[in-house]
């Protein structure tokens, strides 16, 4: 269609280009540009409402509607974190560790929000382990221990946290293989899951195939969930 209004973001290849894929929020676009300052723009008039500096996010941010804040993860030199800013103000309402319990576990991959909850995934520098946490969207608490996965010798850096339908499991894992985790006590279930052409497939000894869709719209292929 015609376009409506243009926002510039810069001169030079550091500003000018954005990252992530944006985010639609209630009449705001919130977007990363590449040098890693986040911004907010009226879409009616592409007039730029807030903008935080270098949060170095190397995934698409989610809006939580509930609450009214767009959740981003943030790698730096240390352990990553996952913030959320206010969609109006841009002001941080918490920031916490993403987890990883180590120095450099990067933040590849977008979070997932269900209900109260919002899941992330990270993954350490040699790609042998992946990290699961899920906090409260309002407050920001941990709702459980850490999940961590060992990868047989690579975990992919694609793999993002999705929820089933009425946000009782989280769903992540490598190309391979994978798991399904309470998303209410952060205890792996006795289920596992590999992608196939449907979306993911979820093997459960004795249980009937049915599909269902995750809380983002991707199909799954499950098996007994």
């Amino acid at each position: 269609g015609k376009m409506s209004c243009r926002f510039l973001l810069g001169k030079g290849a550091a500003h000018a280009t954005t990252n992530p894929s944006p985010v639609t929020l209630t009449k705001t676009l919130a977007f990363v540009a590449f040098d890693g300052t986040l911004f907010a723009v009226s879409t009616k008039d592409c007039k730029k409402k807030w903008h935080v500096p270098k949060m170095n996010v190397d995934a698409a941010p989610v809006y939580d509607h509930a609450n009214k804040q767009v959740i981003v993860l943030r790698s730096d030199s240390g352990p990553g974190e996952v913030i959320a800013v206010h969609a109006e103000t841009g002001k941080t309402v918490w920031q916490k560790k993403a987890g990883g319990g180590q120095a450099g576990a990067e933040c590849m991959n977008a979070p997932a929000l269900c209900g109260t909850s919002v899941a992330v995934t990270t993954v350490s520098q040699n790609d042998q382990m992946a990290y699961l946490n899920a906090f409260n969207t309002k407050t920001g608490k941990l709702l459980w221990k850490e999940v961590t996965v060992p990868g047989s010798g690579y975990v992919p850096k694609a793999t993002y946290p999705l929820f089933t339908p009425k946000c009782e499991y989280i769903l992540f894992g490598a190309i391979a293989s994978g798991f399904a985790v309470n998303a209410k006590t952060g205890k792996q279930e006795s289920l596992t899951l590999a992608p196939n052409a449907n979306g993911i497939a979820l093997q459960s000894a004795g249980k009937k195939s049915r599909t269902v869709s995750t809380s983002d719209g991707n199909p799954v292929q499950s098996n007994g969930l």
